[in-house]
């Protein structure tokens, strides 16, 4: 059996400014932080296929 080659772009996005507000399009707080604080650090990258969010950007909000 022969390798599966993609040919769709796919990308882990861990671009992040801390101390800025969430952006809900492309990022979501961490389950257990409120969404109302600012972001500290990302815990898991968005993924992005074909330049179109497939999992949000999990961030860290204290």
């Amino acid at each position: 059996m022969g390798r599966l080659v993609s040919l769709v772009p796919a990308s882990w996005d861990f671009a992040f400014t801390a101390g800025a507000p969430l952006d809900g399009t492309w990022q979501e707080p961490w389950p257990s932080c409120p969404a109302e604080r600012p972001g500290r650090f990302v815990v898991a990258p968005a993924y992005l296929v074909a330049e179109q969010v497939y999992a949000k950007q999990r961030v860290h909000t204290g």
